[in-house]
């Protein structure tokens, strides 16, 4: 089990007209089952609450993503998300919607 430094995904996010934030991470080709992605501070992308967060594998080079379950946890503002048991080096996305 390792950490996945946020700093080192690509991150995309923006605000819709609803007022919602919507984060979506992309991690490297790289990633095991029990790595955590921390730390994700909902706060710096503008988020007030968190809605919801959803998991993405992707476990064929260039093919579609499939949803998996991911675990998650806020502290203080600080969210984390931990990868599931199953694949290994596979890049994985992240979709995390909260409140503005």
């Amino acid at each position: 089990m390792g950490d996945i430094a946020l700093s080192a995904c690509t991150v995309n996010h923006w605000t819709d007209p609803a007022g919602f934030v919507h984060l979506w991470i992309e991690t490297a080709e790289t990633v095991d089952a029990a790595d955590v992605i921390t730390p994700i501070t909902l706060a710096d992308y503008g988020m007030k609450s968190l809605t919801c967060c959803r998991g993405y594998v992707q476990t064929t080079t260039d093919d579609i993503v499939t949803r998996e379950d991911v675990t998650t946890s806020v502290t203080s503002g600080v969210l984390s998300v931990t990868i599931p048991s199953g694949t290994n080096d596979d890049i994985r996305v992240i979709e995390v919607i909260g409140r503005s």
